[in-house]
């Protein structure tokens, strides 16, 4: 599927996807219906009802198939987030303890990491691949730390926890990489999309019916029938007024 309709809002990309296997339908059926002028038997009718509702069945297998494996990746992809999230957050205020230069220089690269991930990688994770700019933001984290001088003894054991958080927030981004990368096979999507197509000419062998039409007449008759009785319900209550 194009990833420029995910940026089209909710409402209308269920409108197109909804509205365009409509046209396709009625489309098909016409089609069909002109091509194929041959009558149906009651025989053919029954088994394309019996052969609809085993492909429906078949096609809505794969669409909750699908649409578990799709919420089970955004559930993933969340988790990766918040977990890198809470880890930024914690790591800067470890290494706000310090106050040091070398520790203020680190939570700077912290802050300029983070906004690459919003600004850059985000975007670029849509199209299912890492940014190298961010990347780099990690390193420079990496090498910040690494210059970091402990001078008291509690600047020495609070070390480890800072390690600790950068190898964390690293673990994360790559959850979170990985959790981009996630996707619907396209063999599914295929099946899914035959399997469709499928449930839709099941239905082509129907014979064309007018009974939505047959009401349309029915209101012109009885406006000019209300019309031409007006007048007359019109006096008859004057005259019971009377």
């Amino acid at each position: 599927m194009p990833i420029s309709l995910y940026d089209l809002p909710n409402w209308l990309f269920g409108i197109l996807i909804c509205g365009g296997w409509i046209v396709i339908g009625l489309a098909g059926y016409v089609v069909f219906q002109r091509v194929c002028r041959a009558k149906s038997a009651e025989g053919e009718r029954n088994l394309a009802i019996a052969l609809l509702a085993v492909i429906a069945t078949v096609n809505s297998l794969l669409l909750a198939f699908s649409a578990v494996s799709v919420w089970e990746s955004f559930g993933s992809a969340d988790r990766a987030v918040h977990g890198e999230a809470t880890t930024i957050s914690t790591l800067g205020r470890d290494l706000a303890i310090f106050g040091s230069a070398e520790s203020n220089h680190a939570r700077e690269q912290l802050r300029a990491y983070a906004k690459s991930v919003v600004k850059h990688e985000w975007p670029d994770m849509r199209s299912g691949h890492a940014n190298d700019a961010t990347w780099t933001a990690m390193d420079n984290i990496f090498r910040a730390v690494g210059n970091i001088k402990p001078a008291a003894l509690r600047e020495v054991a609070l070390m480890p926890e800072i390690w600790a958080r950068t190898n964390e927030l690293v673990r994360y981004r790559r959850e979170r990489l990985y959790a981009g990368e996630a996707q619907v096979p396209g063999t599914l999507w295929a099946v899914v999309t035959f399997v469709t197509f499928l449930t839709i000419m099941a239905t082509y062998v129907f014979p064309r019916t007018h009974s939505i039409w047959r009401p349309l007449p029915f209101f012109p008759v009885r406006w000019d029938w209300c019309s031409s009785s007006l007048p007359r319900w019109t006096a008859h209550l004057q005259a019971r007024k009377a």
